[in-house]
């Protein structure tokens, strides 16, 4: 069965960065869902992260975490943040930033076109195109992966299609915010 993982996060000042993991079957129900331990950042990591910080927090820290405490495999990673996709480089799975609005995204986005990528990549095997494409518009969502991965774009393709009638690839993150914020009413 093919199982889809969504990945959210919420700034909850002032204990910090809190992450949910929800694993979905292909009708969008919740097969699993872990969540983080809040995550805030010492001032001297502010300092010596700088710009890196929030990328290493949502992908590396937080999310590599909650994905490596899962018990069922995923086919793909959907995130609603483009700074969660450092997560692809410690995972085997293809990552995607999701968003139904590509004019609120890129003022110009490149949209990818997996034919015409593929054949020129065969005819010359050397020359690798000025810019690389990391973006796949599949149905009304535009999915940004992390740049290197162009095999990404089909893996998401061969995944996403098939489902894309019973799932909207935006709906789970809300899911995931309300169990987020409910854990830390509970907590409280």
């Amino acid at each position: 069965m093919t199982a889809i993982g969504f990945l959210s996060f919420i700034d909850h000042p002032p204990q910090g960065i809190l992450g949910g993991f929800l694993i979905v079957s292909p009708l969008g129900r919740p097969l699993e869902f872990h969540c983080s331990a809040p995550i805030q950042p010492n001032r001297a990591q502010e300092i010596l992260y700088g710009p890196t910080l929030r990328p290493y927090l949502l992908g590396d820290l937080v999310g590599r975490t909650l994905v490596e405490h899962t018990e069922l495999p995923v086919e793909v990673i959907l995130v609603d943040s483009q700074e969660a996709l450092e997560l692809r480089m410690s995972v085997d799975v293809p990552v995607a930033a999701v968003f139904s609005d590509p004019a609120a995204v890129f003022s110009d986005p490149a949209t990818i076109d997996l034919r015409q990528t593929s054949e020129t990549l065969h005819a010359n095997p050397f020359k690798v195109p000025d810019r690389m494409p990391n973006q796949v518009k599949i149905g009304p969502f535009l999915l940004v992966m992390a740049r290197g991965y162009l095999e990404d774009a089909r893996l998401l393709r061969n995944t996403l299609v098939p489902i894309i009638r019973d799932v909207d690839l935006c709906e789970p993150f809300e899911r995931i915010r309300e169990a987020l914020m409910e854990a830390q009413r509970m907590s409280a």
